[in-house]
């Protein structure tokens, strides 16, 4: 497929992963990892908002200048207060957007294949029967794949960073960063499809990269559904996984 038709199926795929939980009441499949994301998504929000003004508080004390500025020079030192701490926030923050899906990959583990294989399972009619010992494999592979591709993304993010003080490449970076974390998030979407079929781990890798604008799509589908609040941390996880399913199935097809 080119990169046109890839992307075509990745934006198609959700709109059917939709389609599909309408008509076979997937509802429940969908709410309870959902319930998880959006309990993690609640819970990281907290203790950032409260160490972030801790990690405030610590450099003020650090810094002399500051606490030495007489009572007139009062809102100065609240301006400078308030400044640190929107950084500390968007640190934070950043910290937390890439952190959180690997998270999210890693806890799920056990739920994303079994929603996969549900999918699968009502679009094409095929049963799957539950083997304990194929089970425990699957959510094996699904944990060494997330931290694998967690360290990579994470030396290219380094790289990327350093590459961002460069002129022109600078400019591309926000860009290009959110492909590479979209690529890697698809990955992982991608292949619960793979490792139930029986395909090995670098045959999948091989296979992904070579529809990577199809990964890039459905980790994209993922980033921007968790931004959006509560509904779309609740639906993130399960769309994603369904999406990525619909597409393998279309591919398997072509």
């Amino acid at each position: 497929m080119n990169v046109a038709q890839q992307v075509k199926l990745g934006i198609q795929s959700y709109e059917k992963a939709h389609q599909l939980i309408v008509k076979h009441k997937m509802w429940g499949y969908v709410l309870l990892p959902g319930i998880i994301n959006l309990a993690l998504f609640i819970i990281s929000g907290i203790l950032a908002w409260q160490y972030s003004t801790e990690f405030t508080s610590i450099i003020i004390n650090y810094v002399p200048w500051i606490n030495e500025l007489n009572a007139n020079a009062n809102w100065i030192k609240t301006t400078i207060q308030i400044i640190i701490l929107i950084v500390i926030r968007i640190l934070f923050l950043l910290a937390y957007l890439y952190t959180y899906k690997y998270i999210v990959l890693i806890l799920m583990t056990p739920i994303l294949p079994i929603i996969s294989e549900k999918a699968e399972a009502n679009l094409t009619g095929s049963d799957f029967p539950f083997n304990t010992k194929q089970f425990i494999k699957d959510i094996i592979r699904g944990l060494v794949l997330a931290t694998k591709n967690g360290v990579k993304e994470l030396l290219l993010l380094a790289i990327l960073f350093f590459l961002s003080f460069l002129p022109i490449i600078g400019l591309a970076s926000p860009v290009i960063i959110f492909i590479v974390q979209a690529y890697f998030t698809g990955f992982s979407m991608l292949d619960y499809y793979q490792e139930r079929h029986q395909v090995s781990v670098k045959e999948s890798k091989q296979f992904i990269y070579q529809n990577k604008w199809l990964s890039i799509i459905n980790g994209s589908g993922f980033i921007g559904l968790s931004l959006v609040p509560i509904i779309g941390q609740l639906i993130a996880p399960s769309y994603s996984v369904i999406a990525a399913t619909i597409a393998m199935q279309q591919l398997n097809k072509r």
